[in-house]
């Protein structure tokens, strides 16, 4: 997928492009900071205990994969936020994959979440290997539904006790997005590949 530069809603220059594999260092600062900001993540800070080898490893194997994606959003060159999809293995499903957006809390309110969705779904229309998008969003995190609203995306269900913070379960929906337009590309039988998750990384914040 092809970078994206454009202008957040205060002005900003607004990067968007895929991680490399010298992103490494970076990406796990951002996702340290981000995990540090806010409960809605599905991980803490403290909690991802990756190297920066395994990092390095993990965004060579979501480039190779063609229906995963793992973006970053820089705000005049700082890292802003990430967009992960993360694409099925297996044939029956290959077609879906589960979208996390998150940002750093400097840069709330300004439209980086709204750009990264745009990009995400841009790229699934694009490589026409993923024609369903799916999330989780914490039934308490408003900002965030309405946002995959306005983005298209519907409540399928609900997942209870999804999150144990301090003693409370918090329960999540799950949200779905079809891209009627797209036929995916990626036949039953082919040799699909599925990258080493590291830890968790889906979450929705901005």
């Amino acid at each position: 997928m092809e970078s994206w530069k454009l202008l957040s809603t205060d002005g900003q220059e607004l990067a968007i492009r895929e991680f490399t594999e010298d992103d490494a260092p970076d990406a796990l600062d951002l996702f340290e900071q981000m995990a540090g900001e806010t409960d809605f993540l599905l991980y803490a800070e403290g909690d991802a205990k990756i190297s920066v080898s395994e990092e390095r490893k993990y965004i060579a194997s979501m480039r190779e994969s063609r229906n995963s994606l793992f973006a970053l959003a820089e705000i005049c060159g700082e890292p802003a936020g990430s967009a992960i999809v993360h694409g099925s293995r297996w044939p029956r499903t290959r077609h879906c994959g589960t979208v996390g957006i998150a940002v750093a809390q400097v840069f709330w309110g300004i439209g980086v979440a709204s750009a990264l969705m745009d990009y995400v779904t841009e790229w699934a229309m694009k490589t026409r290997f993923v024609s369903k998008l799916d999330l989780q969003v914490r039934t308490d995190n408003e900002r965030a539904i309405r946002l995959y609203e306005r983005k298209g995306f519907v409540i399928e269900g609900l997942l209870t006790r999804q999150m144990y913070i301090d003693g409370v379960y918090f329960d999540h929906y799950w949200m779905g997005l079809t891209l009627p337009d797209v036929v995916p590309l990626i036949p039953n039988g082919t040799n699909g590949k599925l990258p080493n998750f590291p830890g968790g990384r889906q979450g929705e914040l901005f």
